[in-house]
């Protein structure tokens, strides 16, 4: 059950999503990419899962502006990438409490920026291998987002500072598989991020 008395509520938001993706071929099978884009992630359902509805309501969308560049290389036997990005994120949503009940604020700007590449490589036999690899920084721009404790340059909750996959993917005929690992690493699961030291690290 949920916190608080039935309840409709109800809630619209538009944006507009603006993107940019010039391509040039520097040579046979390579080319250099760029892209600026607009996003938008609108207010989470569980926004509403509180004591009350009316005050969870109130977030606004967060909004991005991301520009990437890169190169890729593609043959018939195998493909390579390599791109960076930065992503700046408005309208950063934060909980407070007030009276033991969570709201779901606006609280200021984030900021993504990181590397990633990745390839694949054909062994035959209808047999890929397949990695791929991202460093990842994400931070907070401003100080006292989410509590007195966080400061502008803190790593963000649930940011990974890399990710990565390797493995092998067969597809012929009509059938297909995959064997793939997984790599995660550190991250803050508390509400203010790195500033939350080895509590919630994970």
């Amino acid at each position: 059950y949920l916190p608080g008395p039935p309840v409709t509520q109800s809630r619209t938001v538009r944006s507009t999503l603006p993107s940019i993706d010039p391509t040039y071929r520097v040579a046979e099978n390579t080319n250099v990419l760029a892209q600026i884009s607009k996003g938008s992630l609108v207010p989470s359902q569980a926004f509403f899962y509180t004591v009350n509805p009316a005050s969870g309501n109130q977030a606004d969308p967060e909004t991005t502006v991301a520009y990437q560049v890169g190169i890729v290389h593609q043959s018939a036997a195998y493909g390579v990438g390599l791109d960076g990005y930065i992503i700046n994120f408005n309208n950063y949503v934060a909980t407070v409490v007030e009276n033991g009940d969570t709201l779901f604020v606006n609280s200021g700007d984030v900021r993504y920026k990181g590397i990633e590449a990745e390839g694949h490589v054909m062994l035959g036999a209808g047999v890929t291998a397949v990695a791929n690899a991202s460093l990842i920084r994400a931070t907070f721009q401003q100080s006292n987002m989410t509590s007195s404790l966080q400061h502008a340059g803190d790593t963000i909750p649930y940011a990974p500072d890399y990710t990565g996959l390797a493995g092998l993917v067969y597809a012929q005929g009509p059938w297909g598989a995959s064997l793939l690992a997984k790599f995660v690493g550190t991250e803050f699961q508390g509400k203010n991020g790195s500033a939350d030291d080895n509590i919630y690290r994970v």
